[in-house]
């Protein structure tokens, strides 16, 4: 404390700080505070504005969690406009091309993107094997199952993309945008010992495709509460091959 005062430096800082800047406030845990340290957390911790809480235990947390917050202060201040046709333009071209000469499995295919247009995901988030196995077990035995339980996933990165995919053409793509592309079979697996058969692939239900694009919805709502976008506004677009 300085001389005079009954506030470290430290403690007054904080109260200048606070009147014109978003604060980021970091306290350590495993230790046991002097009783002035501890009347100091307790103001930081009872303040509600503009303020972001975080522990860590030594200096490399300290490390990570500063990055993460200043990265998170950078996105929640985006104050670009929202260009809805540009939008548009970005979900129409993650879709793959029609392919209207192949005999194959109908697809039902969803693009959802963010904006402002901005890069929210860093490159080590996409690398984490944490993520991978987060999606892969949501989409294999979460609400919304993307994925068929009798075949194994394959995850890994595309360019800056990360990307989970299944034998029958079933997949998940995430950009370092938070953009998300899905893609599900719109007919159901053949039996064991039965061979591919032509026209079963050419029927499309109607209500299988409401049924698939709810739980297609329904999986790329919880993908995105996972990564914690925080963009206000998305457009979704969908089709059917």
């Amino acid at each position: 404390m300085p001389p005079g005062s009954t506030l470290s430096a430290t403690h007054q800082e904080y109260r200048e700080a606070r009147e014109t800047k978003p604060i980021l406030a970091f306290v350590q845990e495993g230790i046991t505070p002097s009783r002035e340290q501890a009347a100091f957390i307790a103001e930081v911790q009872a303040w509600e504005g503009g303020l972001f809480r975080g522990g860590f235990i030594a200096a490399n947390d300290l490390h990570d969690g500063v990055i993460r917050a200043l990265h998170d202060v950078t996105l929640a201040n985006a104050t670009a406009p929202v260009d809805e046709q540009e939008m548009i333009g970005r979900a129409l071209a993650m879709l793959p091309p029609e392919s209207r000469n192949n005999v194959s499995s109908a697809m039902l295919e969803l693009a959802v993107v963010g904006g402002p247009r901005q890069r929210i995901l860093r490159p080590a988030e996409l690398e984490a094997q944490s993520l991978a196995e987060q999606f892969e077990q949501s989409a294999l035995y979460g609400d919304s199952r993307l994925f068929d339980r009798s075949l194994g996933a394959w995850s890994g990165l595309e360019g800056h993309d990360l990307v989970l995919r299944q034998d029958r053409g079933a997949s998940i793509r995430l950009t370092e945008e938070g953009s998300v592309v899905l893609r599900v079979p719109l007919d159901d697996p053949r039996p064991r010992g039965q061979g591919f058969d032509a026209m079963s692939h050419m029927v499309v239900v109607e209500e299988v495709v409401q049924q698939r694009l709810g739980t297609v919805i329904g999986y790329a709502a919880s993908m995105l509460e996972q990564v914690d976008l925080p963009s206000d506004l998305r457009i979704w677009r969908w089709r059917r091959d």
